[in-house]
């Protein structure tokens, strides 16, 4: 059974999908508990139209003046951010004016799903909503999206010891959350279930991840109207499955219809894969003819976004003995480039990628990079092509930190996931001025 299953790929690359985590401070007042804000930004249900550019084959030089300095940590208090196990926030979205942030909590004996929120990045909330975040066994929420009845959040709940269902959280103001019963039994059934990601599609909500086991799992994509009542896409081999192991990581919506990405085993190691819907509830599977998304050892994809030339995708691959950050370029789903980056998600040690995000027409991307100790890192690209990595010093503290996901408002750029070390993880906010 895979625990905190998600976007971020296991460091191992023989790849089983983690949420990216993935591991305090003092703190200088009491957080607000409520998600009030000056201005309301409703719901959007598409990103940015794809471009129709053809995309090159080669980065431009890198410019090494697009990266952005001054992120700094979100002071750490002890009721807010840390526990006795392992914490971290998995996924955060902008909401009516502030930030909705989602993830996990808890030790050995279990763990609960939890919600931060907070109006303006700066001071955050921990919620406290017993029935809606707490129940017998192991639950995380591993993303989060507007959708539904304000806010749709997805991931796992794991009631018995040695199995995992999806699960779907939903809230109409952030503070109140309500666990979407499996009327329909398409959460559960042999094998683990997982749902890594959602966005705001097709009939109205689609959710992506996987069904069955590292061994024998298959990608999977459960669609819903209104965030309430959902029903798995039909499976097929052709499409959804093969040999050995399939998973999608990420999803997004675009002018062209839904792309989902993730990775495929059946190739003896893991290669990137791409899956396409123009109304999330007919797929097909990219034919990679060029061999953009295999190559030496594995490949995975962990996020998609639109931007740049069309779509940008970023994962890793592990061709040695580290593993390295990758970006993928489309103008359309359906012919991916990988691009030459260059040493921005290369050199020593291990650079991991989580998510990209277009950002004021530009593109950001978080993960963390390993050297010595594992440090939250930042790139950012104008255009997808050239990539440069943040030096930002505020990104580097004592012990274990990763950003696993970002969103921006007008007024700053908040970046989130964990800082801590190999015996506890604290959840961990950044934020810069955008």
């Amino acid at each position: 059974m895979l625990r905190s299953w998600s976007r971020p790929l296991v460091a191992s690359l023989t790849l089983v999908v983690l949420l990216l985590p993935g591991c305090g401070g003092n703190d200088d007042g009491a957080a607000d508990t409520t998600l009030a804000a000056t201005t309301t930004t409703p719901p959007a249900t598409t990103e940015a139209p794809v471009a129709t550019t053809t995309v090159p084959s080669e980065a431009s030089s890198v410019d090494d003046s697009v990266v952005t300095a001054g992120w700094v940590q979100v002071p750490q208090s002890a009721d807010l951010f840390s526990s006795d196990g392992s914490q971290e926030m998995n996924s955060v979205v902008r909401w009516e004016g502030g930030f909705v942030a989602v993830g996990g909590d808890g030790g050995e004996l279990g763990r609960d799903a939890a919600v931060w929120v907070s109006a303006d990045g700066l001071v955050w909330s921990r919620v406290v909503d017993p029935d809606g975040l707490t129940a017998d066994g192991w639950q995380t929420m591993n993303a989060v999206t507007t959708g539904g009845p304000g806010l749709v959040a997805v991931g796992t709940s794991a009631p018995g010891l040695h199995k995992d269902d999806a699960a779907v959280w939903t809230s109409t103001d952030g503070l109140r959350w309500i666990l979407v019963p499996d009327d329909s039994g398409d959460f559960s059934g042999a094998g683990d279930h997982h749902m890594a990601d959602v966005v705001a599609g097709g009939p109205g909500l689609v959710a992506v991840g996987s069904v069955g086991s590292v061994d024998t799992g298959v990608a999977a994509v459960w669609t819903s109207q209104d965030g309430l009542a959902w029903t798995r896409v039909a499976h097929s081999d052709e499409v959804f499955g093969g040999d050995k192991w399939q998973f999608m990581a990420s999803v997004t919506d675009s002018d062209l219809g839904l792309v989902a990405v993730g990775g495929d085993s059946s190739g003896g190691d893991l290669d990137a894969a791409v899956w396409t819907s123009l109304d999330g509830l007919v797929w097909s599977r990219v034919v990679d003819t060029d061999g953009m998304l295999a190559g030496s050892g594995d490949q995975a994809m962990a996020s998609v976004t639109v931007g740049g030339p069309g779509l940008v995708a970023v994962g890793r691959e592990m061709p040695g003995s580290d593993f390295d950050g990758v970006v993928w370029l489309s103008s359309d789903g359906a012919s991916w480039t990988r691009i030459d980056t260059g040493d921005a998600f290369g050199g020593p040690g291990d650079q991991a990628v989580a998510q990209v995000s277009e950002v004021d027409g530009g593109l950001m991307a978080v993960g963390y990079e390993r050297i010595e100790d594992r440090d939250a890192q930042v790139w950012e690209s104008a255009d997808g092509l050239a990539w440069a990595k943040s030096s930002d010093p505020d990104l580097i503290a004592e012990g274990l930190q990763e950003i696993h996901s970002l969103a921006a408002s007008t007024e700053r750029i908040i970046a989130v996931g964990y800082s801590g070390d190999i015996a506890s993880t604290n959840a961990a906010v950044w934020h810069h001025p955008d």
